[in-house]
């Protein structure tokens, strides 16, 4: 694949040097024979290739050797620090003995991974502390299994997960704005075309995609309130020119501001958000049945009370 490439020969000379520094790496940890003719089936970690640094000092200074065996087991502690930003998941895996892990961090709803899960648990408004004792059973063979412990970068609050949960509701902020467009073209009897219903759904699609990109400059709010504006702008001015009636655009100027400030609030709650959302979507129903209860769809006007009491 690479031979026609002009630099050929520098990829092929880089390769053999990373590979050559691998197989070094390999022989220091697993060397245990200089073999005159190695066998790479037999030896996969190429260990009859040359005697390792690790053997070395297993027969030539036993004494710096961690025993895991007998009454001589020594401890050893370890404090690493890291920084993460996003979205993921952090793992430790254990193959000692016995191993007493702690973590801390300073996000405040930690989703910990279900293979063990935390002896003790400490949260509080600054983030969270857990702890872990972990002991390694031997299987029959003598080799032992290593456990895992870990949690996921991911809680309900950061801008990521609201931005995932604005998109799910893009259909539903869609079809509440098409809803008034309907009425508005029942009641203003202006004929609009659907690639015109299209340009307003495209247009509320465009929100999501700007307010993934602003986000990753200037934080959720910020970008929530410029994608709003942009958006809701851009719907009103396309509007006004089919809608000539003043009131009919400060309608949907008004529709378009409610709908973004109410998705931002369920954005902001957490536990009752589904709560807020379920009446806030009655409410809004409720209103639209109100309104257009006397709508006569098919005959395009509006039911006077003798019609609607008979």
């Amino acid at each position: 694949a690479w031979r026609h490439r002009a630099e050929f020969q520098t990829m092929l000379r880089d390769t053999i040097a990373k590979q050559q520094g691998r197989d070094r790496i390999m022989i220091g940890w697993n060397g245990t024979s200089a073999a005159v003719a190695t066998d790479l089936v037999a030896n996969p970690k190429l260990q009859d290739v040359n005697i390792g640094w690790l053997h070395k000092i297993r027969t030539e200074a036993a004494a710096r050797v961690l025993n895991d065996g007998g009454r001589d087991h020594r401890v050893v502690s370890a404090r690493s620090e890291v920084v993460v930003r996003g979205t993921g998941t952090i793992t430790y895996e254990s193959k000692s003995a016995q191993d007493k892990v702690s973590m801390n961090g300073n996000w405040t709803k930690p989703q910990f991974t279900d293979g063990v899960l935390p002896t003790d648990t400490k949260l509080s408004s600054n983030g969270f502390e857990a702890s872990w004792v972990l002991s390694t059973l031997k299987n029959t063979d003598g080799s032992t299994k290593a456990k895992s412990i870990g949690l996921n970068h991911l809680w309900i609050g950061n801008d990521y997960t609201k931005i995932e949960r604005a998109i799910k509701y893009g259909v539903l902020f869609i079809a509440l704005t098409f809803l008034l467009m309907f009425i508005l073209e029942f009641i203003s009897k202006a004929k609009i075309h659907p690639l015109q219903y299209g340009l307003i759904g495209l247009s509320i699609s465009l929100f999501y995609l700007l307010l993934l990109a602003i986000s990753e400059s200037v934080g959720f709010e910020i970008a929530y309130l410029t994608s709003t504006a942009l958006v809701t702008g851009l719907i009103v001015f396309y509007v006004h020119g089919f809608l000539n009636n003043p009131k009919f655009v400060k309608m949907v100027l008004c529709e378009q501001i409610v709908l973004s400030g109410f998705f931002y609030v369920l954005l902001s709650l957490e536990e009752k958000a589904f709560l807020i959302g379920s009446i806030g979507l009655f409410i809004a129903l409720a209103i639209f049945m109100t309104v257009t209860r006397r709508f006569d769809w098919y005959a395009g006007s509006f039911k006077s009370e003798t019609q609607t009491q008979s």
